[in-house]
């Protein structure tokens, strides 16, 4: 009797050890892939980031319309590169952020999905082509970066910052 209760302490602790170095690894794996901020020089990731999106239908913007647009202070900000929909039936977008505080990227992101969730309701209804661009908009997160893409190239757009 004393020998069984012995094998499953045993058992207990081998799946205690197994299931901790398991979650260890995870926390690992994902602490050193999300949120990981690139490398690369900033002016080059502004030139690889605004080169794959499609500015045809777009306008540069400066700080009062990145103000404007999505409420963000640009003094929060490490640098950026915009561009807005050159109509107002546009809905085409690219901002790329990156914020000087880690600790403010959270509300900056926040105002990003507020500027989208917006954008969607002002087009409902009546802009079917913009409505579904702005539904599949691509708003992603690498450290204190933040990539906004509406458009065809949105995907396009993530997968350069990704790679440089």
């Amino acid at each position: 009797m004393r020998a069984v209760s012995q094998q499953r302490l045993t058992v207990n602790i081998i799946k205690w050890a197994l299931f901790s170095a398991v979650m260890i690894l995870l926390f690992v794996m994902l602490s050193r892939s999300a949120g990981a901020t690139s490398t690369a020089d900033i002016k080059t990731l502004q030139t690889n980031v605004s080169e794959a999106a499609d500015k045809e239908k777009m306008k540069e913007g400066d700080n009062r319309m990145l103000r404007r647009l999505y409420g963000i202070d640009p003094e929060q900000l490490e640098s950026f590169v915009l561009y807005y929909p050159s109509s107002n039936m546009g809905a085409e977008e690219l901002l790329f952020v990156r914020v000087k505080d880690q600790a403010d990227v959270s509300a900056v992101k926040t105002l990003i999905e507020q500027r989208n969730a917006s954008q969607i309701q002002a087009f409902e209804g009546y802009g079917v082509e913009q409505t579904q661009l702005l539904k599949e908009a691509v708003i992603k997160e690498y450290g204190r970066d933040i990539i906004y893409a509406v458009g065809d190239k949105n995907k396009t757009v993530t997968g350069v910052y990704e790679s440089t």
